[in-house]
C-alpha cells in the first residue's frame, strides 16, 4: 500500500535500506524528497509501533526528518512523524510544510 501510495507522488527516488552488522536492521523505504534530504520511512501494519531499525538509522545518519506509518493517530515527536497509514499520501505536503 505504502508503496503504491509513493509511486503515486512521483517521487524521483524510493530506496530500502538493509543493515547486517553489528545488529541487524532494516527500513521499508528512503525516499528524496525535492526539497532535498533523505527521509527514511518505518512502516508498521498495525498499532505496535516499536521501530528498532528506525532508531538504529536515527542515531547513526541524523536525517533531519523521519516518518514511521501507521494505524495509530498523527503525532510529531522532535522531527520524527507519525501519519496514520490513511493520511500517508499528504507526506509530501506534511514535509514541505516543516521544511519552510
Amino acid at each position: 500500500f505504502i508503496l503504491q501510495e509513493l509511486k503515486a507522488l512521483n517521487l524521483s527516488s524510493i530506496y530500502y535500506w538493509a543493515r547486517e552488522a553489528p545488529a541487524k536492521a532494516e527500513l521499508d523505504f528512503l525516499i528524496e524528497l525535492d526539497q532535498g534530504g533523505i527521509i527514511p520511512v518505518e512502516v508498521k501494519s498495525s498499532h505496535n509501533t516499536k521501530a528498532r531499525s528506525l532508531k538504529i538509522y536515527l542515531d547513526k545518519y541524523h536525517p533531519q526528518f523521519a516518518v514511521r506509518t501507521s494505524l495509530n493517530q498523527w503525532q510529531v515527536n522532535d522531527q520524527r512523524y507519525d501519519i496514520p497509514l490513511y493520511l500517508f499520501y499528504q507526506i509530501t505536503k506534511i514535509l514541505a510544510q516543516e521544511n519552510t
